[in-house]
């Protein structure tokens, strides 16, 4: 371990060696010269971040954790308008999605890629410290916004389950104490236009209002490879309505409404490789001879005909918060949250004109209520927190699944002239989550302050599902399935599947819809030290605990084995940083390393199918043992009036421990000892440069530049070297290094009032790939947008 450690101790030893080489001429720095006193040193001051990360507001510098935070301009300027976004900004956060196209966000390698709606994230999304429940319903969230805050490591004690890898908090811009407005509107390549705009005013001496929209129309940059066709066509609809009360000094409250409307077409992927499952069914398979393999090109993919992908999504909140002065030192806080969400998807993933197709519809409501007292004591020396939490997430779902064009579903077709050709997977989930958390700040002096934390969660969930029949083929093949495997265990305890019914055949070789519970608890806690040797600079070190709740699977299930659920995981994490601002506060260097000791990490495995007839099979599994370290080093840096130059970069380096076996991908045996996670690059880097210069005494203008580096990981758990099988051989599927570079070009008004700019994204025109896998008979890939153009401008009134 000492070895492989080497790169992250020399990153953050460069940290510490810069914080070291400030204090030398720190006193110097810190009495400027009349002349940068005045004018020219504001222009190139760093900007100073105000975060709520523990509950509370305190300057950015002052937190002894590691966070990464961007306010609403800065989002703005470089086009970031989802949370896929926070790419641009976070080199240790990830977006990829799963197989039906939910989103799946990592930071430092920590994610679940689970098929389910109901699969609980191991980063979490939140707005105002008002959680999502799951990360298909967080559209909303980037509506309008002060601010959006990264926070990295596990956030239990605070921030609850579900958020081992970290959280990501959105704050919503609130309602002005006069009358404002502002509207930003965007067109780019592919005829993609995006428009925003809000309102914000008193609407009574102690009432004020905010309402925000956004919409995101165009976009069709994929074509298909077997006719004349566009796909890609973006229509989203995002609103968000705040209504903030203060009737007196001691009461505050904010009520807020979100919601969206999604309508867009569903991306597919690509296929380059064909691997059929059962090769002597391919005569049977419409269309299936035809597939011809991607070229190397971001927009090539396909679909079937007559069926185009697309995403049918509603969702909408209420959420309030009231807070209560007690005294002068002691505050009531009380949050609350309802939200639903409907849909009704079509996806293709694997991108070939095929008839494989999922209609994916599920719906979620999910009720969020938080109780907290905090205040300060010992002359604020102290500031202490205690709480409790209660949610409830019911959900409903249904993966009904077209798989005509596919070779397993083929398998009695000789015998009987039957497909398996249509099923749907079924599921039904309730959780009830409860907690109660505390958590103490204490400063022992000027210098020093240590921190500590607790949260306790008791989990119950209750789930039911098959694997069910919706066009009367499927039950038929079943009842043959289900005599061919009683035969062979001799046994003769025949129940007949039924149309409309479950196919899922449980322990004794029959037909069951499978009802189970999983009752678990945990204590989640953090304990860190934080040292100021000098203004301007902080040392933190922290060890703390998190846990991501277990969950069950919806999935195509043949055995109840495979709607088993995986248990809770956990993950242990050493974390020791540094943040300083030097000679003069222009320059500004956050750095960390880290070591995760993670237990019974969670996993969509997969294992060969045992009756030999449809391949392999989805499940949930729990890997033992695995670790984490690595290291960050950010840096800022105004080297000259108007000049601002950011380098954020992420070692990782991720292995499972001890024998491990497995499947990989394509079904073949393996041991996933020394397998890295995936989504995990070893090495990611940004970097963005700006240069601010006057144009007029009213006009100033800007251009900066991107940069962003990925080197090569995995898509998924194992090693994808390739293989062959017979007549078949497979391509790797580990996703390749890139590079992406852009640029922006604008002007500003004098009173800050209009802008406009230019911009540029992989302007290279980058081919890269963000997820690799074996679907049915195809290795599918999904690539990255190629290289797009637009123009923005904004305006506040």
């Amino acid at each position: 371990m000492i070895r492989h450690m080497k790169s992250a101790v020399r990153l953050t030893s460069s940290a510490l060696a810069l914080t070291m080489a400030s204090q030398v001429c720190a006193q110097e720095a810190q009495r400027p010269s009349t002349d940068l006193a005045s004018g020219p040193a504001a222009v190139f001051e760093l900007e100073e971040i105000v975060v709520t990360a523990q509950k509370r507001s305190e300057r950015l510098s002052d937190v002894g954790m590691a966070i990464t935070a961007a306010t609403g301009d800065q989002l703005r300027l470089q086009n970031i308008r989802d949370v896929n976004g926070l790419v641009k900004i976070d080199p240790s956060f990830v977006v990829t999605e799963s197989n039906y196209g939910a989103p799946v966000y990592s930071i430092r390698g920590i994610n679940y890629n689970d098929f389910s709606l109901s699969a609980s994230p191991t980063v979490s999304v939140y707005q105002d410290e008002v959680p999502y429940a799951y990360p298909a319903l967080t559209k909303s969230a980037t509506v309008d916004l002060q601010r959006v805050e990264v926070l990295k490591g596990p956030q239990g004690t605070l921030y609850g389950q579900n958020a081992t890898g970290g959280a990501i908090n959105y704050i919503a811009a609130k309602p002005t104490s006069s009358l404002s407005a502002g509207v930003d509107a965007t067109y780019q390549s592919y005829n993609q236009v995006n428009l925003g705009g809000f309102l914000s005013g008193p609407l009574s001496d102690t009432v004020g209002g905010r309402i925000a929209f956004e919409v995101d129309r165009g976009g069709a940059y994929q074509w298909s490879q077997s006719r004349d066709g566009r796909l890609g066509d973006k229509e989203v609809y995002k609103g968000r309505a705040t209504f903030q009360f203060d009737p007196s000094d001691n009461l505050a409250a904010t009520l807020t409404f979100n919601g969206f409307r999604d309508k867009s077409e569903n991306r597919p992927g690509q296929v380059f490789a064909f691997i059929p499952t059962r090769p002597q069914n391919i005569v049977n398979v419409p269309g299936l001879s035809d597939v011809t393999l991607a070229p190397h090109s971001n927009r090539a993919t396909d679909w079937f005909t007559g069926v185009r992908p697309r995403l049918d999504q509603k969702f909408g909140q209420v959420s309030g918060r009231v807070e209560y002065g007690l005294n002068d030192d002691v505050t009531l806080t009380y949050l609350g949250s309802y939200q639903r969400y409907r849909q009704r998807d079509i996806a293709q993933p694997i991108g070939a004109n095929v008839e494989q197709i999922i209609y994916n519809n599920g719906d979620v409501n999910s009720l969020f209520q938080e109780l907290r007292l905090g205040g300060e004591v010992a002359d604020q020396r102290l500031t202490w927190l205690v709480g409790a939490n209660y949610a409830r997430d019911r959900v409903r779902e249904d993966q009904i699944q077209n798989s005509r064009g596919t070779t397993a579903v083929y398998a009695f077709y000789a015998a009987t002239g039957l497909a398996q050709s249509s099923f749907a997977n079924t599921g039904r989930n309730l959780s009830v989550s409860k907690a109660g958390f505390a958590n103490l700040d204490f400063n022992l002096s000027e210098q020093v302050s240590i921190h500590a934390g607790g949260r306790y969660t008791w989990t119950d969930i209750d789930h039911g599902g098959c694997t069910r029949d919706v066009n009367g083929e499927a039950f038929a093949v079943t009842n043959i399935l289900q005599q061919t495997l009683q035969s062979r265990a001799g046994i003769n305890n025949f129940v007949p599947a039924v149309p409309g019914g479950c196919l899922t055949l449980g322990p004794g070789l029959t037909p069951i819809y499978l009802e189970q519970e999983l009752n678990q608890g945990n204590f989640s806690w953090r304990a860190g030290v934080d040292f100021k040797p000098q203004a301007g600079t902080l040392l933190y070190a922290t060890i703390s605990k998190g846990y991501k709740a277990g969950s069950f699977p919806n999935i195509t299930a043949t055995t109840y084995s495979q709607l088993g659920p995986v248990g809770q995981e956990s993950l242990l994490a050493y974390e020791a940083g540094v943040k300083s601002r030097m000679f003069g506060n222009f320059a500004e260097i956050d750095g960390s390393v880290f070591y995760y000791d993670y237990k019974d990490k969670q996993l969509a495995g997969r294992a060969v199918d045992p009756f030999g007839l449809f391949g392999v099979f989805n499940l949930l599994v729990n890997v033992p043992n695995s670790r984490v370290y690595g290291a960050e080093m950010g840096l800022k840096l105004r080297p000259a009036t108007g000049t601002l130059v950011k380098m954020q970069g992420t070692y990782l380096n991720s292995r499972v421990q001890g024998d491990t076996p497995g499947y990989d991908g394509f079904g073949v045996a393996t041991n996933l000892k020394g397998s890295s996670f995936p989504d995990a690059p070893k090495y990611s880097l940004l970097i963005d440069a700006q240069q601010d210069f006057a144009i007029t005494e009213d006009l100033s203008g800007f251009v900066g530049a991107n940069y962003r580096y990925r080197s090569g990981s995995l898509s998924a758990m194992a090693t994808y070297n390739g293989f062959t099988s017979g007549a078949y051989s497979s391509p790797s599927t580990r996703l390749p290094a890139y590079g992406l570079l852009g640029f922006r070009v604008g002007v500003v008004s004098g009173d800050g009032r209009w802008n406009a700019q230019i911009f540029g994204e992989n302007v290279t025109n980058k081919y890269y790939i963000t997820k690799a896998q074996k679907f049915s008979d195809f290795v599918t890939r999904f690539t990255g947008t190629p290289a797009t153009y637009g123009i923005s401008v904004g305006h506040r009134f």
